[in-house]
């Protein structure tokens, strides 16, 4: 497995959409992903993952130790589209950079959580709302990050509001009730990297987000960063 596509595309040349956000330096805790991931099921002190990214990390930590990952209470994924809620051409950046380590999880037998972009994306979030939230933490620079990273977001696919897949997928590991799940057989398709996903026929090996309650991840959402910004000033 390997991660290759151009981030720098998707991302911009920093990784934070080139905004000029202020990058802060934190000493390394000198492991490697693979290793940590595995000391950390074997102390205890990791009983469930929520991959935000690329899944090459994940799948090389269930290669190295199958049984470690089928311990986990779950892994709550954001990768993929579904191919039938998709338009012509649309891919998606974590399922397309890595099709081999989404695969690997797929036939698993660890409990996955699926949450495809194009669901996550009924979340959005018009800019007179990010503007709102800036504003009301003028004086804070991680209200403005976040204001600047959404913005960024709406911009990048020339769209009025942003969406924040991601996020929706955090707040949907915090409290799945907020999601509406179907237990499926989930199956990438097309080319090798799409970043599609079919449903086929057989065996289950994901529970699948098919549904949001929109209203109120959007309120947990707007809960955690208020939470997140103000436990920060």
């Amino acid at each position: 497995t390997g991660s290759r596509l151009p981030r720098r595309f998707l991302h911009g040349r920093d990784g934070l959409g080139a905004l000029g956000i202020p990058v802060v330096a934190t000493r390394s805790l000198g492991l490697k992903s693979t290793p940590l991931i595995l000391d950390r099921l074997r102390t205890g002190a990791l009983d469930e993952i929520v991959a935000l990214g690329p899944l090459t990390n994940v799948a090389h930590a269930y290669a190295a130790a199958p049984r470690l990952l089928r311990q986990l209470r779950g892994i709550t994924v954001m990768a993929g589209v579904m191919v039938d809620r998709a338009e012509a051409g649309t891919t998606e950046f974590n399922l397309a950079s890595d099709p081999a380590a989404a695969r690997c999880l797929l036939g698993s037998q660890v409990p996955l959580r699926w949450v495809p972009m194009n669901v996550a994306a009924a979340v959005q979030f018009p800019h007179d709302a990010i503007d709102r939230f800036g504003a009301a933490h003028a004086r804070s620079q991680l209200a403005r990050t976040i204001a600047q990273l959404m913005a960024y977001a709406a911009k990048a696919r020339g769209v009025a509001a942003a969406v924040v897949p991601d996020a929706v997928a955090f707040v949907l590991a915090l409290d799945p009730a907020l999601g509406r799940w179907r237990q499926v057989r989930l199956a990438l398709t097309g080319t090798a990297r799409s970043g599609r996903l079919r449903i086929e026929a057989g065996v289950p090996n994901a529970q699948v987000c098919d549904g949001l309650h929109e209203t109120r991840v959007t309120e947990r959402l707007w809960t955690l960063w208020t939470r997140l910004v103000t436990t920060n000033q």
